[in-house]
């Protein structure tokens, strides 16, 4: 779904929820934005948030003109804004600002990114430095904020254990099914040791992933040195010959996926066999067809190959 449609579906549902909130105009008070921020990073719902301001909640859910909001940001400074708070950890939440236009009205759309780095919190209160704040409120530090359904934990309050308790397990990929561990690991690229000797990567946080080079014969090895596609052409010596390999991701020694790896370049390189598909070019004269090759980051094979 196209995002202007999903943000669409979220006005016209005319209720907030748990991984969205509707404001009619921008903060006054920083501390507010930067309270319903990290209370949407900290979402348990496992999923993009949305900010979506321009929106009159208490009105029926009226449009309402951003054209001379004096507080309304840009996404240069939403980065700068979020640049200089004390987060733990040294890490932010990653939030982007987008402006569509609905029934001639503009709608501003924050887009706080689910990722694994909860929970966020500060190390530092924060309190807005604006003059004409009478009583702004303040961020306290190493308090947990997230938001429930459509509520977020209270500015002056922390959230409750079991919700702090799955943040913390989010972090450490610990509330995932094994095979969503694998590409959460896979990831994580500096973690990942070879074992020259036998022949296998293990993964230093939890040892029992592992991603093994089959050993083959001699035979199945004169097999698969025939093998051969485009790219094994562009980093081989003349009189190379073509290595391909099956490589196995196990967890506790059990098979999770198995694949193909390629040496090139005499075996000084090697990588994780690309995908591959067809695709048409319809013209006016004839169907043309073609073959490309792809890695795509978002699944195992694309992920190991960065490895």
């Amino acid at each position: 779904m196209k995002f202007e449609d999903k943000i669409l579906n979220l006005i016209y549902s005319k209720s907030e929820g748990g991984y969205w909130d509707f404001k009619r105009s921008w903060h006054v008070d920083d501390g507010c934005l930067l309270h319903d921020i990290i209370c949407l990073a900290n979402n348990i719902e496992n999923r993009d948030c949305y900010i979506i301001i321009g929106i009159d909640e208490n009105n029926d859910f009226e449009y309402y003109s951003l054209n001379d909001d004096p507080n309304r940001k840009n996404n240069n400074e939403l980065s700068t804004f979020l640049r200089d708070k004390k987060f733990f950890g040294g890490i932010r939440p990653s939030v982007s600002l987008k402006t569509i236009t609905v029934e001639g009205h503009e709608i501003d759309v924050l887009t706080i990114r689910n990722d694994i780095h909860t929970p966020y919190f500060l190390t530092e209160d924060y309190t807005s430095k604006k003059k004409d704040i009478q009583k702004p409120k303040v961020v306290l530090k190493q308090n947990i904020y997230t938001r429930i359904n459509d509520t977020n934990t209270p500015i002056n309050r922390t959230a409750d254990v079991d919700k702090i308790e799955y943040l913390w397990r989010k972090r450490f990929g610990i509330h995932l099914s094994v095979e969503e561990k694998v590409k959460l690991y896979l990831s994580d690229i500096e973690n990942w040791v070879y074992d020259d000797e036998r022949a296998i990567l293990y993964y230093r946080m939890e040892p029992m992933f592992t991603i093994e080079i089959k050993r083959v014969d001699y035979e199945e090895k004169k097999c698969q040195s025939k093998r051969s596609e485009f790219y094994d052409q562009l980093m081989i010596k003349k009189g190379d010959g073509f290595t391909w390999e099956e490589f196995e991701i196990k967890y506790a020694n059990i098979v999770i996926y198995t694949h193909w790896v390629d040496y090139l370049d005499g075996g000084r390189y090697m990588i994780a066999v690309p995908q591959h598909k067809i695709i048409s070019n319809k013209s006016v004269r004839r169907d043309e067809m073609y073959g490309i090759y792809y890695y795509d980051n978002s699944n195992l094979q694309g992920l190991v190959n960065k490895i």
